[in-house]
């Protein structure tokens, strides 16, 4: 009889099921139950409008830009920003594997607004990135031929973006077209009342 396989099964069971009473789904952890239990949470940073950029960044002491977060991941690691409720004013500029997550656009409390004419979030080449719970409101257009962009994506992937509310801000008129080619003569018309 061999006593090791029940208990390894009960082991994987009992992991499933702990934390909320929700198990573990296994997308999530590409199909092991118990990969979860093993993998390394996430740096975590902490960013409100109360905190100073001069801080750590934890939760007791937070960063006041999301920018000033974001900055501090160290190159090649993997975390997420948490950001509190508040309004933060300046653009955001996106790093591969770095999650922005909000308090909820429910009430829109959770509010990055772009500044200057550009966009509020910015990403370029960046993957592995979920953006979720924030209200992002784009800066209107700064000058002549400038849009209003929220978030601007460029040679990205795997960016995902839930539980948002994006708000454009107003758009600048372009700048006057050129002149067209002069158009051909038309032709003669009939007499309409012989049909021809």
């Amino acid at each position: 009889m061999n006593r090791g396989m029940p208990v390894l099964g009960l082991v994987a069971f009992f992991v499933a099921g702990c934390g909320n009473g929700d198990p573990v789904s296994p997308e999530l952890t590409g199909g092991s139950q118990l990969a979860a239990v093993a993998a390394p949470q996430p740096l975590q940073i902490f960013v409100s409008p109360n905190g100073d950029d001069e801080n750590p960044g934890t939760r007791k002491a937070p960063f006041r830009t999301v920018q000033a977060a974001m900055d501090a991941v160290p190159e090649g690691e993997a975390a997420r920003v948490l950001v509190g409720r508040g309004i933060y004013v300046g653009s955001v500029y996106l790093r591969s594997n770095v999650s922005i997550v909000g308090d909820g656009p429910a009430n829109q409390t959770t509010r990055i607004v772009g500044s200057s004419g550009l966009p509020a979030i910015i990403g370029s080449s960046v993957e592995g990135v979920a953006l979720s719970g924030l209200t992002v409101q784009a800066a209107d257009g700064g000058s002549s031929d400038r849009s209003s962009i929220a978030i601007s994506l460029d040679s990205s992937s795997g960016v995902v973006l839930s539980h948002n509310v994006i708000e454009a801000g107003g758009g600048q008129s372009g700048s006057a077209g050129i002149a067209g080619s002069d158009g051909r003569d038309g032709e003669a018309g009939g007499d309409a009342a012989f049909g021809g």
